[in-house]
């Protein structure tokens, strides 16, 4: 977890003033490592539920129709490099 190093309480601040709610973890970390190494890197990021509001929560089915689709602009993307 690199949470305690990357995001302190000034970032989370900042980020919040920004109208930031939620935070994607995994592809931060990639992202610093991909920076680090100098390798080229990319990631596809699709909404599939969020726990922002548990009280009001909306399973939408966990984004099972978007498979597919991300797949296709997964292999695009690739094939475009």
């Amino acid at each position: 977890m690199d949470g305690f190093f990357r995001e302190t309480k000034e970032k989370v601040a900042y980020r919040k003033s920004e109208g930031c709610s939620v935070a994607e973890m995994e592809c931060s970390a990639l992202a610093a490592c991909a920076a680090f190494r100098s390798a080229t890197w990319g990631m596809l990021l699709y909404t599939a539920d969020s726990l922002a509001d548990v009280q009001r929560y909306d399973q939408r089915h966990w984004g099972g129709s978007a498979y597919e689709y991300a797949l296709t602009l997964c292999l695009d993307a690739v094939l475009a490099l």
